[in-house]
């Protein structure tokens, strides 16, 4: 068996096992493999030199892997999942019903929401959601 073989098989072993239990660790380790396998495709390597090589990647992938994974991935809501008022902060929507006494309602989705806001607005009219207080989103004339 060929050192290429021999990593890459690791790599696709190690990816494998993290999909079926997944700890986010494995899937580091199996990308060290396989950019050693890959390496070992172009240049020969003795075995020696393929399994420090996969060694030195595999810290260097354990390290620096998750903190790319976390800065470059995409944004998320993930941290204001169960304060879904706060992600409609900064939106711009139009009122479907007029803002009387300050108080209205606005439908955003499929959800009724109750907004607040210091004038009172004819429907139609587009509002920026500034804040959330308590239940009520507080918007303002855009």
């Amino acid at each position: 068996m060929s050192n290429v073989t021999l990593f890459l098989g690791l790599g696709l072993a190690l990816m494998i096992l993290e999909v079926i239990a997944p700890g986010f660790f494995m899937l580091w380790l199996g990308i060290a493999a396989l950019v050693t396998g890959g390496i070992a495709f172009l240049v020969p390597l003795s075995l020696q030199t393929g399994l420090i090589l996969f060694g030195v990647l595999s810290v260097v992938t354990t390290v620096i892997g998750p903190f790319v994974y976390q800065h470059l991935g995409t944004p998320s809501n993930e941290g204001l999942l169960n304060r879904r008022g706060e992600s409609l902060v900064g939106q711009i929507l139009t009122l479907e019903s007029a803002i009387k006494n300050g108080k209205g309602s606005i439908k955003i989705g499929d959800s009724p929401w109750a907004i607040r806001c210091d004038i009172d607005l004819p429907s139609n009219t587009k509002v920026k959601v500034i804040a959330i207080d308590g239940n009520h989103l507080v918007v303002v004339k855009v």
